[in-house]
């Protein structure tokens, strides 16, 4: 019987040593494809606030109290608008160079893994140019200035 024991626990031993092995094989490519996605070095990344937007005219268009917010992450914008109007939520591409933002093709969340293209012109409500392209004036970890010929500045704060 003591025998019976004692191969029951090397036997134990050794398939939970398989099992460990098994698991760390599993895993480890897992996390090594997924890390390609992490955007460490992106200083857009995160939520930003409008803080003031002001047309070519010298006309504020909107202030922090407007509640608008750009959202970066992964190659993807979102535009959010929650104050004086029903909630909007509209996602679009972006990419970034030395010293311009690109944004393109507009996009709604239609559910069921489907999304509803858009023109580029709903984003004007956000101050997107019909181009896409901003030029960026300052930009820091708290703070990103852009600015286009036809919307005008637009002040953003890390939220």
């Amino acid at each position: 019987i003591d025998k019976c024991i004692l191969m029951k626990n090397i036997f134990v031993s050794i398939f939970s040593h398989i099992q460990i092995k098994s698991l760390v094989f599993i895993l480890l490519p897992l996390c090594v494809v997924s890390c390609d996605k992490v955007e460490y070095d992106n200083p857009f990344r995160g939520q930003w606030q409008v803080l003031e937007w002001v047309d070519t005219t010298g006309t504020t268009v909107a202030t922090n109290e407007t509640q608008m917010y750009y959202s970066f992450q992964l190659g993807i914008i979102s535009f959010q608008h929650v104050r004086g109007q029903a909630p909007l939520l509209l996602h679009a591409r972006y990419e970034t160079s030395a010293n311009q933002l690109y944004i393109s093709k507009p996009f709604e969340y239609a559910g069921n893994g489907h999304d509803k293209e858009l023109p580029m012109s709903i984003l004007s409500q956000f101050g997107v140019p019909a181009d896409g392209v901003f030029v960026i004036k300052e930009q820091t970890s708290t703070k990103i200035v852009l600015r286009s010929n036809e919307t005008g500045t637009i002040i953003l704060r890390k939220y």
